[in-house]
C-alpha cells in the first residue's frame, strides 16, 4: 500500500572540497547540503522540500542529488506442484524514480537481486513447513546503497523559496520457476535523500557598490542599475549575463566615471528576443581593477517565463499626486513594492497585505521623470514590474 507524505529537510551541512573543474573555480570550492530520512514499507510516495540556493553566497557550479537506500526483505515460498521443482527462484525489484519542475528527466534508478535457485519436493499437503517450504529473511536486499545524479543548469534553484521533489518508491517480486506455488514477503526501507549545492565562494563589492538592480522594463529589454561608492576612475565594471546560473558571458563594459563625491551611476539596457532566451536571465557585474584584481557582484535573477504571463497595471500613469497598482493576480496576498528612479536607486517602499490593489500617494515628493515600480509577492516570490511616469 503506497503512503504519502512530506518532509522538510532538517540537516545542513557546509563544507570545504576541492572543485574538479579547476579552471572556473579560482578558490576551492564548498558544498552545502540539505538531507532528510524516512522508513517506509518499501512502496510510497514522498514530498521533499529544500531551500534554494543564496546567490549571495557565490555561483552555483552544479547541483547534485544523491539517494542512500538501505531495503530489508523477508519471503515464504511453498511448492504447490506434485512434483519436485529443483530450480525456484525469488527476484526481488526496486525501483525510485524522482521527479521535479527543476528537474529536465526523472531521476530514475533501478535496482534486481535474485536468489536461489532452490530446490523443493512436492506439495506435502502442510503449510509453512517441510522440505516443499523455503523461508528467508529478514536480509538486506540494498544495504546503504547509493545514486546520484548531477545537474549542471542550476538556474531554476537560486533566489528565494524552496524547491520541491516527489519521490516515488516500488519494490515487487517474481518467483521463477513454476506456477503453483503460495509466496508471501515483506519489506521495510530506509531513505535517505539529500540535495547538495557545490559553488564557488566569490567576493561580493559589498564595500563599493551600494546598490545594483535588474528591472525589466517591457517584454524586449531589462535595465540594470547600480551605484558605487568610493569610486575609482581607472576601474572597468563588465556585465554578465548566464541562463544557466553556471557559465556567464560579457556582454558590455563600462569604465568607471567617479563625480566629485566619487559616486558612480551607471545604467545599462540590454536588449532580447523573448523567443530565443531561456526561462531564466542571471546577470552579475564583474569588477576589475586597475591591477587585474577581479571582485564579482551578487547576482540579479529576471525570470522570463513569469514575465510573459504576470503583469502589474498603473491607473492612472503619468501621475501626479497618487496612482492605483493593480497585481495580476485573482488570489489576495502580500506585496512588497519598491519605486526605483532611473538610476536604479530605491526612494519608496512600502507593504500591500491581503491585496489585489494598492494605492501609491505622497508622489508629489519625487522629482518629475520615470520611474521603476517592482512589486514581489511574499508568498510565491513572483516578481511584477511597470513604468510609472511621474509629472
Amino acid at each position: 500500500m503506497k503512503s504519502y507524505a512530506r518532509f522538510l529537510a532538517v540537516a545542513i551541512i557546509l563544507s570545504s572540497t576541492i572543485n574538479s573543474s579547476a579552471q572556473t573555480c579560482m578558490d576551492p570550492s564548498m558544498t552545502l547540503s540539505y538531507d532528510t530520512t524516512v522508513i517506509g514499507s518499501g512502496n510510497g510516495l514522498h514530498s521533499f522540500t529544500f531551500p534554494k540556493y543564496n546567490p549571495g553566497s557565490g555561483t552555483l557550479m552544479s547541483v547534485r542529488l544523491e539517494t542512500e537506500i538501505t531495503l530489508r526483505y523477508s519471503y515464504e515460498l511453498e511448492n504447490r506442484e506434485n512434483i519436485t521443482i529443483n530450480n525456484y527462484r525469488v527476484r526481488v525489484t526496486r525501483e525510485d524514480e524522482i521527479s521535479s519542475s527543476v528537474l529536465p528527466d526523472p531521476f530514475t534508478n533501478l535496482f534486481v537481486r535474485t536468489y536461489g535457485p532452490f530446490s523443493l519436493t512436492s506439495w506435502d499437503g502442510t503449510v509453512g513447513t517441510g522440505t516443499d517450504y523455503v523461508a528467508n529473511g529478514p536480509m538486506y536486499v540494498m544495504n546503504h546503497t547509493k545514486a546520484t545524479q548531477t545537474v549542471y543548469n542550476t538556474a531554476d534553484y537560486l533566489g528565494n523559496g524552496t524547491v520541491n521533489f516527489d519521490y516515488l518508491s516500488t519494490t515487487y517480486s517474481s518467483v521463477l520457476g513454476s506456477v503453483n506455488y503460495t509466496f508471501n514477503a515483506t519489506a521495510q526501507d530506509t531513505i535517505k535523500f539529500r540535495l547538495i549545492y557545490t559553488y564557488c565562494p566569490t567576493f561580493f563589492l559589498k564595500s563599493d557598490i551600494s546598490s545594483f538592480n535588474a528591472i525589466k522594463s517591457d517584454e524586449k529589454n531589462i535595465d540594470l542599475h547600480w551605484i558605487t561608492q568610493n569610486e575609482k576612475k581607472d576601474r572597468v565594471y563588465e556585465i554578465q549575463i548566464s541562463n544557466d546560473g553556471r557559465n556567464f558571458e560579457r556582454v558590455d563594459r563600462r569604465i568607471a566615471e567617479p563625480d566629485a563625491t566619487s559616486t558612480g551611476t551607471y545604467r545599462y539596457t540590454y536588449s532580447y528576443e523573448p523567443a530565443n532566451a531561456g526561462s531564466k536571465l542571471i546577470f552579475r557585474l564583474k569588477q576589475i581593477e586597475k591591477d587585474g584584481t577581479v571582485k564579482y557582484s551578487a547576482i540579479r535573477i529576471i525570470d522570463n517565463k513569469k514575465a510573459q504571463h504576470s503583469s502589474l497595471r498603473i491607473y492612472p500613469s503619468p501621475a501626479r499626486q497618487q496612482t492605483q497598482l493593480i497585481f495580476d493576480n485573482k488570489k489576495r496576498s502580500n506585496y512588497k513594492v519598491e519605486l526605483f528612479n532611473m538610476n536604479g536607486m530605491l526612494v519608496k517602499t512600502f507593504e500591500a497585505n491581503n491585496a489585489l490593489t494598492a494605492r501609491l500617494s505622497g508622489l508629489e515628493q519625487f522629482t518629475p521623470g520615470m520611474y521603476f515600480i517592482k512589486a514581489t509577492n511574499r508568498n510565491t516570490h513572483e516578481v511584477l514590474t511597470n513604468r510609472l511616469l511621474i509629472q
